[in-house]
């Protein structure tokens, strides 16, 4: 019950938010328990330790509970999002299989391997390489894309970090639509927590700063339920895509019921999630994203 507890104050010592990763595992561990506790008779514990559950499942709760959607029919704009974490020719010979048979129209990757950059070149497949255009790029992202792309930078969101993201400007029925692809720290002590945290406040700025529909996708190192990924929900207008597909959990890849969802897709009010899924790992830690989107008839409220 002290994890539960222990959750809610992430933002104040960085090990408490790795407690509120495992809000679904704690609201099903702690029912189980209560429900065993009530059978040998120690009712009073069990209430308790219910209640901690209901707790834990209350703040799962809006990613399970259903949404209305508009409908699918209609012009969509489909990513793939993926941490592949790096890999030689064989690691990139099982990513370009997969991408022969996807449907998105872009391809956000994480710690591509520079190499790659020439082998995406000579694959033949149906995308252009947005970025990077050189192996020297340190953020090792790459974009591709069906679609047609006005613009594309790379956004520093840490003064002198190797980390970043590369904003894609893409047009999509017609419209443009800003996407920014990012990769944050992962939070393995205080200092790369308070990174991880730093950057995403440097996405809430750049975010405020759009003049345009958002989308900000990638491998955020933080789940749903923590301090830093509400304050980025409650400070701009991103909708986050997984609100009535559930949990939907990519890491790490062979974790099975301890698995989490760190990998991300927000979009703007403007926008509506019509589908979202997790595909294969292919080698990689992370299980791959799908999502598609499509843009949310004006008389509709966001939501």
């Amino acid at each position: 019950m002290s994890a539960t507890a222990g959750g809610f104050f992430g933002a104040r010592f960085w090990m408490l938010d790795l407690l509120a990763a495992f809000r679904p595992q704690l609201a099903a561990l702690l029912a189980a328990l209560g429900l065993l506790l009530w059978l040998v008779g120690s009712r009073t514990a069990a209430v308790l330790v219910g209640l901690a559950g209901l707790v834990n499942l209350a703040v799962v709760a809006p990613l399970l509970l259903p949404v209305q959607h508009p409908d699918a029919s209609g012009s969509q704009l489909r990513i793939l999002s993926h941490n592949v974490h790096g890999g030689g020719d064989e690691r990139f010979a099982l990513v370009t299989a997969e991408l022969k048979q996807t449907t998105a129209d872009l391809v956000l990757l994480y710690e591509m391997s520079p190499r790659w950059i020439d082998l995406f070149g000579e694959s033949g497949l149906p995308f252009s390489v947005v970025h990077p255009l050189e192996e020297a790029d340190h953020r090792r992202i790459m974009v591709l894309s069906k679609r047609p792309v006005v613009a594309a930078e790379p956004v520093e969101l840490i003064k002198g970090s190797r980390s970043g993201g590369i904003a894609v400007d893409v047009i999509f029925d017609g419209r443009p639509v800003r996407i920014l692809a990012v990769h944050t720290h992962a939070p393995r002590d205080a200092r790369s927590a308070a990174l991880r945290d730093a950057e995403l406040a440097a996405v809430r700025l750049w975010v405020s700063r759009q003049e345009m529909p958002v989308i900000v996708a990638g491998d955020l190192n933080v789940t749903p339920w923590s301090h830093a990924f509400r304050q980025l929900q409650s400070e701009t207008a991103l909708l986050n895509s997984q609100r009535g597909f559930g949990i939907q959990p990519t890491w790490p890849a062979g974790g099975g019921p301890v698995r989490v969802p760190i990998d991300h897709l927000l979009h703007g009010p403007e926008l509506s999630t019509v589908g979202r899924s997790i595909g294969p790992s292919l080698g990689s830690a992370h299980l791959s994203l799908n999502v598609a989107l499509a843009w949310r008839p004006a008389q509709e409220p966001g939501g």
